[in-house]
């Protein structure tokens, strides 16, 4: 069992460190050989060990997993013509005009615009889940959820000082893009609203787990130490510097000058301090504390671009109401099964009325409206009341066993639904659900709750 934990906590590295360094973008040439040595990787292990497994998750969760895979096969299977009247009448009436062209009338086709993208985004939909599994059996291991923390917060701490580095170098630009950060931090990622997401991902959680310290300190100096006090002091001054990295990654986070991230993360405290548990006034200290930080370095860095950014809130908002608007009218032409996972930017080019021909959006600024764009109305509405339904009852649980559960459990699992909830209502302005690095680290928020939720006691 234990080959099998270090096996897992290797799988664990490729997806969760290498992406968003690599490239914070969402082409599939960039995360499919990230992928591709996933695959490679838990194919080698299963041969090497045979006592290799991967967690079972429950009945409920499996069925959604189930139609949640489901969706993209039945988009890319040929249907009848009759069937396709049915289910999706514009599709149907676009696909007779072409067939009229050529001679051929209507004939049978897929419900999805551009198969091939909505083949690769199922494929990655069925990444997700495998990587669910393996994180959620490697999880169940103390020591590799102190390890996996570590290895967020190295990768956090990276972005971080590369995003301050562009603050202070303008001219400095992305990997992989030569164009110019304009001042505003952007670590890896090409758009500064995904890099500030991801950043509000992370911070809550590894303030939650630096909180846990000093509990964790407290048993290992019973166990293997007669001076308590010098352990606790050692884990004091841990806690210190690991406080002053959340700063910091607090404070790039500022710099990207993203409104939304912004005001996400500031909801993001407050959930963390009412879900933290007994302790709310060492919550409170510690999430001002790593605000602290920001705020003291960012004056001397100056806030000055931030507050024009939020002085000028209708700039942009106007561009965003069209194409909510355009998006919206995509939706009502394919109510029932929507345009094919993955093919919004194709089919949007037709509804686009506000931007030049040489132009397009490849995104609605809107993953919950561009999700009902591509599966439909129906599927869409069911995923998301499933997303915020396990985060609800996630959140009332921790919650309501926040006086019996121990301090791992409160505060990390406290900083995961907090750093979750963040980007979950940030995507309803952008589209960080499209962000592969962002999607990977969202799925590992919720595995790491469900985890340390079913170690606590029931309400």
């Amino acid at each position: 069992m234990a080959a099998s934990t270090g096996y897992r906590r290797i799988l664990i590295v490729p997806p969760t460190a290498a992406l968003p360094l690599v490239y914070g973008g969402s082409h599939e040439a960039f995360w499919a050989p990230i992928v591709g040595c996933f695959l490679l990787l838990t194919a080698l292990f299963i041969w090497l060990d045979r006592s290799f497994t991967v967690a079972v998750p429950s009945r409920r969760c499996r069925w959604f997993v189930m139609l949640l895979l489901l969706i993209p096969l039945l988009q890319i299977i040929p249907l009848p013509a009759s069937w396709l009247r049915v289910l999706s009448p514009t599709r149907a009436a676009h696909l007779g005009q072409a067939g009229a062209v050529i001679g051929l009338g209507l004939f049978p086709n897929t419900l999805s615009y551009v198969p091939l993208n909505t083949l690769f985004q199922g494929l990655f939909w069925a990444f997700l889940a495998g990587f669910a599994l393996l994180l959620r059996g490697a999880l169940e291991d103390r020591r590799t959820r102190i390890w996996y923390c570590n290895l967020l917060l190295a990768i956090g701490t990276l972005e971080a000082c590369y995003g301050l580095l562009q603050v202070l170098i303008p001219s400095l630009g992305v990997l992989g893009d030569t164009a110019a950060s304009s001042g505003f931090a952007r670590g890896t990622f090409i758009n500064r609203d995904h890099y500030a997401a991801y950043l509000g991902l992370l911070w809550p959680l590894l303030l939650g787990y630096v909180m846990s310290f000093p509990q964790a300190g407290a048993d290992a100096s019973r166990r293997r130490h007669a001076n308590i006090q010098v352990m606790r002091e050692q884990t004091r001054h841990k806690q210190i510097l690991f406080g002053f990295l959340i700063g910091l990654i607090l404070l790039a986070l500022f710099f990207s000058a993203s409104r939304g991230a912004i005001l996400s993360s500031m909801v993001a405290a407050t959930l963390f301090v009412v879900l933290s548990g007994t302790r709310r006034r060492a919550a409170l200290a510690a999430v001002a504390g790593c605000w602290l930080v920001m705020l003291v370095y960012g004056g001397i860095l100056g806030f000055d671009e931030i507050v024009a950014r939020f002085n000028t809130l209708d700039t942009g908002a106007e561009g965003r109401f069209q194409i909510w608007r355009e998006a919206w009218i995509q939706v009502s032409d394919h109510p029932l099964t929507g345009t094919g996972l993955g093919s919004f930017h194709e089919v949007y080019r037709i509804y686009q009325g506000h931007l030049p021909e040489t132009m397009y959006t490849r995104h609605a600024h809107n993953d919950y409206l561009q999700l009902a764009a591509e599966i439909g109305l129906p599927a869409g509405i069911g995923v998301m009341l499933m997303i915020w339904a396990c985060w609800w009852r996630s959140a009332l649980r921790v919650f309501r066993t926040r006086f019996a559960c121990r301090p791992e459990q409160r505060y990390v699992a406290a900083g995961a639904l907090a750093g979750t909830a963040a980007v979950l209502l940030h995507s309803w302005l952008e589209f960080n659900w499209q962000m592969a690095a962002i999607a990977l680290q969202l799925v590992a928020g919720f595995v790491l709750i469900q985890t340390l939720s079913a170690d606590q006691p029931h309400a």
